[in-house]
């Protein structure tokens, strides 16, 4: 399932950094590993297995400039706040100048939830120990403190509770996606006639993805799926200018339209090119998958199928509620819906050929941070 990350007390920007200093105030390794030390506490600290603290630090200043809006998931400066422009001078790792290193710790990201989303997909978890554990650490002086976490962060199995994290779509025994579709409805556009046969322009394509209600948990249930062009060259969203120079972004936002059908089925007309499955959400887009996305190209006159999406709101067999839009692929379902009306769009329907792991720029306002790998499918290389 999505890594849920929720912020009770408003809104973060991951775009808001402070201001950057200038690149005579690069920090020393002791500063960085200090402001580092500051989030192994008392009531939870950071761990992965086999890790070292150097391993631990290097991690922890990276996450940093994810957060704090300097540096894509993927490791490479984010072009959207000039990341590697300069002369060479200073740099640290992939461009960033280290001036920026101070900017993000003096920014205090450690509490946003792209922090706390970066450290765990790269392998840390957070472990809360035991009540009379966090007794003896916070009696600790400074200097057994420091030892005690430089030897838990690595730890197999560290004593206390590991606070849990999911990034994948795992079955359950209480979620059939599988089960028969009773009724259906196809949805061509607005007023778009559905015995009109479907005719695609030059430089353009076209998707297919279906709304699955098929289960109680999901029965009446909206959502939507927001699909954002894609620029694999610079691994980031594709961005664009209008007249004045303003940058904008292309998405498409497709919501159900109804809801009480078991089985919509809708097909969105697109330019060629690539995009990304940037966000599902039953109500809402405050969130992001920029840390690894599902990725797609639309190709001239093809119809790709995307898949089925499940907005479900219920129990999971372990007792977990989940509100949560869920993946399948039943390409025959929606082929067989489209052949009614449109037999030759059904004809030519074939899968998208998403692959997972498409990184973007994090930068924005995010209640909700992730990952949304579809099961089933290849990863980018």
């Amino acid at each position: 399932m999505r890594l849920i990350l929720l912020v009770g007390l408003g809104l973060l920007s991951a775009g808001a950094a402070a201001a950057v200093p200038a690149k005579d105030s690069a920090p020393n390794d002791e500063t960085v590993a200090t402001a580092a030390a500051r989030d192994q506490r008392a009531d939870r600290f950071y761990n992965r297995p086999g890790a070292t603290p150097a391993q631990y630090i290097d991690d922890w200043q990276a996450c940093q400039m994810v957060a704090a809006g300097y540096m894509l998931p993927n490791g490479q400066p984010d072009p959207l706040r000039g990341g590697g422009k300069s002369n060479g001078s200073g740099e640290g790792s992939g461009g960033v100048l280290r001036s920026m290193v101070v900017g993000a710790i003096v920014a205090g990201h450690s509490k946003s939830v792209l922090f706390q989303a970066c450290m765990g997909f790269r392998g840390w978890r957070e472990i809360e120990p035991l009540p009379a554990e966090r007794s003896r650490i916070a009696a600790m002086t400074d200097d057994a403190r420091a030892r005690y976490f430089d030897a838990a962060l690595g730890e197999r199995e560290p004593s206390g509770k590991v606070v849990p994290r999911s990034f994948d779509q795992t079955p359950d025994p209480a979620v059939r996606l599988d089960a028969p579709v009773t009724d259906s409805v196809l949805y061509l556009g607005k007023k778009v006639a559905l015995d009109v046969p479907v005719s695609l322009g030059q430089g353009e394509g076209a998707v297919v993805l279906a709304f699955r209600r098929t289960m109680p948990a999901a029965a009446g249930r909206s959502a939507n799926v927001r699909i954002a062009r894609y620029d694999p060259m610079t691994r980031d969203l594709a961005r664009g200018h209008r007249d004045g120079g303003r940058e904008i972004l292309f998405y498409a936002e497709q919501g159900s339209v109804s809801n009480k059908s078991s089985y919509e089925v809708q097909v969105l007309r697109l330019p060629v090119g690539h995009y990304v499955l940037a966000g599902k959400q039953p109500s809402s887009f405050a969130l992001t998958d920029c840390f690894g996305a599902p990725e797609f190209e639309v190709k001239e006159g093809e119809i790709g199928y995307l898949g089925d999406f499940t907005p479900f709101l219920g129990q999971l067999s372990d007792g977990r509620q989940i509100d949560e839009v869920l993946w399948s692929s039943h390409i025959d379902d929606a082929r067989g819906v489209i052949a009614k009306s449109q037999p030759a769009l059904a004809a030519k329907l074939q899968p998208a050929g998403i692959r997972n792991g498409a990184t973007y720029s994090c930068s924005g306002i995010a209640l909700w941070v992730g990952k949304w790998d579809l099961p089933g499918l290849p990863s980018i290389g």
